[in-house]
C-alpha cells in the first residue's frame, strides 16, 4: 500500500517540538477515516526524548474520500499557522521530499500533492 511519511518541523526549542508532535499526531489519529500510524523508531540518542528521524512524523497510509483529505489538510495547516518557524516534510511513496513551510503553505497544491500520493477509499 501507497503511504506518506509527514513530519512537523518546529524549529530548535525541543521541548516546543515534542509537545507539538504528540499533539499533531494526536489531532490526526482523531480524524475520522484516516488511516495513520506513528513510523517505526529507533532507540533514542542518551538524554533525549526520541529517535530525531521519527520525531514529529506520522505515516498516512489512507483517507476515506475528499472530505476527509481537505480536513487532513486543514489540519496541517493549522500547525503551519500558529508560528512561522514551523514547516512540515511530506515523503510520497516515491522518495520524493517536500518541506513546507508556513509562509509557503496553498491548501490546494498540499491537497493535490496529498490526493495523488494517497490511497483515497469511498470515492
Amino acid at each position: 500500500m501507497a503511504e506518506i511519511t509527514v513530519r512537523l518541523l518546529a524549529g530548535d526549542d525541543e521541548e516546543r517540538f515534542f509537545s507539538l508532535s504528540r499533539e499533531f499526531a494526536s489531532d490526526v489519529a482523531r480524524l475520522s477515516g484516516v488511516v495513520s500510524h506513528a513510523p517505526p523508531a529507533a532507540a533514542p540518542e542518551p538524554g533525549k526524548r526520541g529517535d530525531p528521524i521519527t520525531m514529529g512524523a506520522i505515516v498516512i497510509a489512507a483517507v476515506s474520500g475528499g472530505g476527509v483529505l481537505t480536513a487532513l489538510v486543514s489540519t496541517i495547516g493549522s500547525y503551519l499557522a500558529r508560528d512561522r518557524r514551523t514547516e512540515v516534510e511530506v515523503a510520497t511513496p516515491d522518495g520524493h521530499k517536500v518541506r513546507i513551510s508556513s509562509q509557503a503553505f496553498n491548501h490546494k497544491e498540499l491537497e493535490e500533492l496529498l490526493r495523488r500520493s494517497l490511497p483515497i477509499t469511498g470515492e
